[in-house]
């Protein structure tokens, strides 16, 4: 049984050169655009055959919303976050245990700048997975290109 894909949507997205823009972000991640059909791409990010990917889907010119739809495993954190944020628990402990350290108080400190220093860090990278950051991408892209054509045009 397949896990249910990730179904990720954003609205009033300029549409024209969408298919180029997904391809060039997809190049960009390591990944290969699988099969394009007119108003969807699909991509995997990886070489094998089995690896994650997902479909970009759009209809109409102009303005529209464009729908990924990808593999769950893009929207999972990766093993350095999940290090990052044990070593900010980490932290907290040594520094809550600082009054029972004695000697070993600079390192309570330490713990403590270190647990600060995660939850920052956790805070600006808490945007989502990998699929939503791909199409933030995507729509920042595509973005630029509208206000180059209006300025050119």
């Amino acid at each position: 049984m397949s896990s249910p894909r990730v179904r990720i949507v954003e609205d009033d997205v300029y549409l024209d050169g969408l298919a180029t823009t997904v391809a060039e972000v997809v190049e960009e991640w390591g990944g290969e655009v699988v099969e394009t059909a007119p108003g969807s791409m699909t991509f995997r990010l990886g070489p094998e055959d089995h690896a994650p990917g997902g479909t970009v889907s759009w209809s109409g010119s102009g303005h529209g919303s464009v729908e990924l739809r990808a593999d769950p495993v893009l929207e999972r954190p990766g093993r350095g976050r999940v290090a990052l944020l044990a070593l900010g628990a980490f932290g907290a402990l040594l520094w809550l245990m600082w009054p029972f350290m004695g000697a070993l108080v600079p390192l309570s400190w330490t713990g403590g700048v270190i647990a600060i220093c995660v939850w920052f860090m956790a805070r600006r990278a808490g945007t989502g997975g990998a699929a939503t950051r791909m199409i933030r991408t995507v729509v920042a892209e595509q973005h630029a290109r509208e206000i180059e054509e209006k300025s050119e045009g």
